[in-house]
């Protein structure tokens, strides 16, 4: 742990009183604000949920693959031509004989009508060296396949007399899909050496399953997941085989993802490819469609669109509450590209992609941004946006080349679905504020043993380079009381404001003791683990105000 700065005790709980009461109090928050600012000077001192499913519509079900965790015998990958989504999953190991080994990929569904659905995966096999689509037509062609109801419970194949099942070590049946198609993706999905069958289960309406997929064959990728009704409506496959022609690949490819919704019947979750949506000519500068790579980008080659904002907007339909929202971002050798999300104009945060000039990582490769325990209420409008920007490493023309702030995807979970025990919000810029929030001991703000307010200290010691900064941190309940009216919670925050551009650290002095907000000395009461040992590092770029706005470059300064 770092030195810290010495702090005045009552101001930094009278600094956390105030900031825990403007956090409930809706009506006094204008006025909160600036006492707290004020004190804060005087004291020297920022994938699917587990009752989530896809809800199948017109007798189909259309699941993306990348939106399950990955694990262990899986990789992420994203260089094939022509796949769907943001990335494809492709399985690293060989178990031939022994499904149900390494990460289990699970996609729960409901069907929207009863009767059987076939199963088509959009895959392709690749060659495990090189990544690149392979020559071969029996190796790396498969993965394993099960289907479960809502307890757990196997549910066998209409046809399952006719199929060919592996037992995995719990005696559980699992089905290989493969096909023979190289060079390319394709629907092709059968089981059964030499006398290909299809895969189909008898599902009725009301109930959930899950979709279980196990590695086989290291390199075989899969891209896309299709159960439709067999017994009514056009065919995606042979109803006899589970190969595909021509027409029926065509048919497959033209079909959207469907809806995630929640047990109760709400939308809870949400996934769209950066590429369908249609609002994104919001911003300063327009975004326009990268074919090649699925993502959104800027024309950079376009002077006035640097460094200026583009945005692209969804309305994601999602019920009122608190959510992680991930966006996947690709980095660019040419520059550190930032990404804002933006809920109904509210600004809640900044990420920037991390530098990779220099280093041995390839242009695009994927990066998540992760906002954490962000309060949207219904019928949001919600907003990513990102900038065109230049490290000055790469000499083009007169100048030097510009990143394009291209991103792929946007998902919207649950809270904490994506994210770990520390957060960081806020424009992560010089002279903005950035609020730290961690994921700490439960509370209530009327507790009298232990006191949030006076029985527990939590210090965050904020770092770069030779300057240190500590800061006092309060409870914040759910971490949007003043949206949600709570008085409970495991959130707690710190605010900073970054006095330099780049790289920052922090670390978390967390204690508990009897009216230890208010005790000087450093070790008072006791360290409260795992909320002690938390600490991490973010990025700051340069403000991007101007004007009279005191964070404008050369305007004002904040002095600790």
């Amino acid at each position: 742990m770092k030195n810290r700065e010495p702090y005045d005790p009552f101001l930094t709980y009278l600094a956390a009183s105030v900031l825990q009461e403007a956090d409930a109090a809706k009506n006094q928050m204008p006025i909160k604000k600036g006492i707290v600012m004020l004190i804060l000077l005087a004291a020297g001192i920022g994938k699917l949920s587990a009752q989530a499913y896809y809800q199948g519509a017109s007798g189909r079900v259309v699941m993306d693959i990348e939106f399950a965790e990955i694990g262990n015998r899986w990789s992420e990958q994203s260089s094939l031509p022509n796949f769907t989504g943001t990335s494809y999953y492709v399985a690293t190991q060989d178990a031939f004989q022994n499904p149900g080994l390494g990460k289990i990929l699970e996609y729960s569904f409901r069907v929207d009508r009863a009767s059987n659905y076939q199963l088509q995966w959009r895959s392709a096999i690749t060659n495990p060296t090189t990544g690149g689509f392979s020559s071969a037509t029996r190796e790396h062609n498969d993965n394993w396949a099960r289907l479960v109801d809502a307890s757990g419970n196997t549910v066998a194949p209409s046809n399952a007399s006719n199929l060919d099942p592996r037992n995995d070590s719990n005696g559980k049946p699992w089905y290989k899909v493969y096909h023979n198609d190289a060079g390319r993706w394709t629907w092709q999905s059968s089981n059964v050496d030499f006398n290909p069958k299809p895969l189909y289960w008898n599902l009725q309406t009301g109930q959930t399953y899950t979709l279980l997929i196990s590695a086989r064959s290291n390199g075989h990728a899969i891209d896309r997941i299709l159960l439709w009704d067999r017994d009514q409506g056009p065919t995606y496959g042979s109803r006899s085989t589970g190969n595909t022609n021509n027409t029926e690949d065509n048919r497959a490819e033209g079909l959207a993802v469907s809806q995630i919704q929640n047990g109760g019947g709400g939308v809870a979750s949400y996934m769209v490819n950066a590429t369908q949506i249609t609002d994104m000519a919001s911003g300063v500068a327009p975004f326009s469609v990268d074919s090649i790579r699925n993502a959104l980008q800027i024309d950079a080659a376009n002077e006035a669109f640097r460094e200026v904002w583009a945005r692209a907007s969804v309305m994601p339909g999602v019920d009122s509450g608190l959510y992680d929202i991930r966006i996947t971002a690709m980095q660019e050798t040419d520059g550190e590209s930032p990404y804002q999300l933006i809920v109904n104009d509210q600004v809640i945060g900044t990420k920037v992609n991390a530098k990779i000039f220099g280093t041995n990582r390839p242009d695009y490769t994927l990066q998540e941004h992760v906002f954490a325990n962000v309060y949207i209420p219904a019928g949001a409008t919600v907003s990513v946006e990102s900038q065109a920007v230049t490290n000055g490493e790469i000499p083009e023309g007169d100048g030097t080349a510009y990143s394009r702030g291209r991103w792929t995807k946007l998902e919207i979970a649950s809270a904490g679905t994506y994210s770990g025990p520390t957060n960081i919000l806020g424009e992560q810029k010089q002279w903005h504020k950035v609020t730290l929030t961690v994921d700490g001991p439960s509370a209530n703000e009327s507790d009298n043993s232990p006191n949030p307010f006076f029985d527990y200290r939590m210090i965050v010691t904020f770092s770069k380079g030779n300057t240190s900064i500590s800061v006092p941190g309060y409870f914040a309940a759910d971490g949007w009381a003043r949206e949600t009216s709570a008085s409970s919670g495991d959130k707690w925050r710190a605010h900073f404001v970054p006095t330099e551009t780049g790289t920052w650290t922090y670390d978390v002095d967390f204690r508990q003791g009897s009216k230890v907000a208010i005790n000087t000395t450093a070790n008072a009461g006791n360290p409260m683990n795992p909320y002690d040992a938390y600490s991490g590092s973010f990025e700051v770029i340069a403000s991007d105000k101007s004007g009279k706005d005191f964070r404008a470059p050369g305007k004002g300064k904040l002095v600790y």
